[in-house]
């Protein structure tokens, strides 16, 4: 049926019942969480996973031009042979070197597009084999599919189902599947934007997770005049017990920092592709910190202290202050709810394996 279809008998659903009136018009509040979804797929080695890929761009070569294709097949199966009684990471790299090769010259003959999606994989999981490797390829059946965490301890294969229900009714209002490996807090504001554009409304209030505690779900939140009960999520100093940047003072009309013990400081550099997000980097020389009683509560440093302060510094305070309040505690109580719809999901309708 294609997603565009069902995207539009999604949309055509949650029309009818605003009309029948299950959903408010202008919806109150929305739980915005996620599942995983395991992908339905053995998860091969890095080696086998690197032969399955040369074995699909060899298959479309023999179509190409046959002679180059059976002689990348002679020259595979002598490489085998000769590989034998040696370990998987001891193969690696020499299966690693001829399909470089394979791609050098099946790249240039391949025109059609299912001979370049095989091309594509092949180089996508050759370079996945880089240490510095990120959105690693987990299978050439599911190429979609990726490696994410549900827990430091526990990890998944396969995708995550992003939703955002209406409080009140419990109705599922908007949909998004991402790769597993897809950060949950990257989707609020595409689960929400999407409502809009197909409803021409934005919830009064949105309920989420610490998975959502960015600084620019916030911002945008706070711009469209949507009450955000998001939890807090904390840092590696509050784990430490240490002052953590919010316990500084920000002027940024000055560009200075000031310290919980009154010291301020104006040397800083601006950081970039932090990821989430950018700001700034201040610094605290060892001078400045000597003979602090505070010290032992701010940094485990010998020498300088680092703040890094967020461009949403400010969207991060206000969402801290909303966190202390009885609205957020009273909306929290509520964020249960968007686990029955999960549960149905899982128990009624097979979601919990992709088919």
């Amino acid at each position: 049926m294609g997603l565009q279809k069902f995207q539009e008998i999604f949309k055509h659903l949650i029309d009818q019942c605003i009309e029948a009136g299950l959903i408010n018009r202008q919806p109150k509040r929305a739980i915005i969480d996620s599942t995983h979804i395991i992908a339905a797929v053995a998860i091969p080695t890095w080696l086998s996973l690197v032969r399955q890929a040369f074995e699909k761009v060899v298959r479309e070569l023999l179509l190409v031009d046959q002679t180059k294709g059976e002689d990348f097949q002679q020259r595979y199966q002598k490489l085998w042979e000769e590989l034998k009684g040696q370990t998987r990471d001891e193969k690696l790299p020499h299966v690693l070197e001829l399909a470089t090769e394979l791609v050098e010259t099946a790249e240039p003959l391949f025109e059609k597009e299912e001979e370049k999606t095989t091309i594509v994989m092949l180089k996508k999981v050759i370079s996945d084999r880089k240490d510095s490797a990120k959105d690693r390829i987990i299978s050439v059946v599911d190429p979609e599919a990726r490696t994410g965490h549900k827990s430091d301890m526990r990890t998944i294969q396969g995708y995550k189902d992003h939703i955002m229900i209406d409080e009140e009714s419990e109705i599922i209002t908007a949909v998004k599947v991402t790769p597993a490996n897809a950060e949950d807090g990257d989707q609020l504001i595409d689960l929400i934007t999407q409502f809009k554009k197909c409803h021409g409304a934005l919830p009064t209030e949105t309920s989420a997770d610490k998975g959502y505690w960015f600084g620019k779900n916030l911002r945008f939140l706070y711009e469209n005049q949507i009450v955000g009960h998001i939890s807090v999520m904390k840092t590696k100093q509050h784990s430490q017990g240490l002052f953590a940047p919010e316990h500084f003072q920000f002027d940024k009309e000055n560009m200075k920092l000031t310290c919980p013990n009154g010291v301020s400081t104006t040397r800083y550099r601006e950081k970039k592709n932090r990821g989430k997000e950018e700001g700034y980097e201040f610094t605290y020389t060892k001078s400045k910190c000597q003979g602090c009683p505070l010290r032992t509560k701010c940094t485990n440093s010998k020498t300088v202290r680092h703040v890094y302060i967020s461009n949403y510094y400010f969207d991060l305070a206000r969402g801290r202050e909303h966190y202390q309040t009885n609205d957020y505690k009273k909306a929290s109580k509520n964020r249960w709810l968007i686990e029955r719809r999960h549960a149905d999901k899982v128990r009624n309708h097979s979601l919990r394996r992709s088919r």
